[in-house]
């Protein structure tokens, strides 16, 4: 998402670029040292930036983490709306894409974490912000192709799973096929 306005809402008047400085050294820490080691003052410092400036962005460690989750989430590739192929096939694809982009970096697991467990206001703001962006593209995926039961028990087997990989009970990789099983058995026209 660089070179347009930054999805993360600003807590105070500070420019975007400065923003933008602040997730790049917090991406490039997480890389470094993880999310245990990651503060507002190192990110600051790797930015080249006062910590007062930093702090103006960014509230706290899971603020700024939590951000560039989703920054992160925001870079995956745009929704192709004219795939045809069934939803068994489209669904579990798109939410494979989002668990491949956590499963691919323990550190980003360790942010995950640390994100939907922060309980901070501008975390919770950006969680939000992370939930909005997630059910605007599930819709896109989806189109009217299931019930909202359908729906609302598919992102619910889908935040369990990867809460059970995030916690180790099973592998990042089997959610794509535990997916296309939980698709097939909730939609109706599939299991014809």
């Amino acid at each position: 998402m660089r070179g347009v306005a930054s999805p993360i809402p600003r807590r105070f008047g500070v420019r975007e670029p400065t923003t933008e400085r602040l997730l790049d050294a917090a991406a490039a820490e997480l890389r470094a040292s993880g999310p245990a080691a990651l503060t507002v003052r190192l990110v600051a410092a790797r930015a080249g930036i006062s910590p007062a400036t930093a702090y103006k962005v960014f509230s706290s460690k899971e603020h700024l983490l939590a951000s560039v989750l989703l920054r992160h989430l925001r870079d995956l590739p745009p929704i192709d709306t004219g795939d045809s192929r069934p939803i068994e096939q489209r669904l579990p694809e798109f939410l494979h894409g989002y668990a491949a982009v956590i499963a691919a970096d323990p550190q980003m697991q360790a942010t995950l974490r640390c994100v939907f467990l922060g309980d901070d206001p501008d975390t919770a703001r950006v969680r939000e912000l992370f939930s909005q962006h997630f059910d605007q593209q599930f819709e896109q995926v989806c189109r009217d192709k299931l019930t909202e039961n359908a729906r609302t028990t598919i992102r619910l087997a889908f935040a369990g799973a990867m809460v059970a990989a995030g916690a180790g009970l099973m592998p990042f990789t089997e959610i794509r096929q535990l997916l296309e099983t939980i698709v097939r058995t909730v939609n109706p026209v599939a299991r014809r």
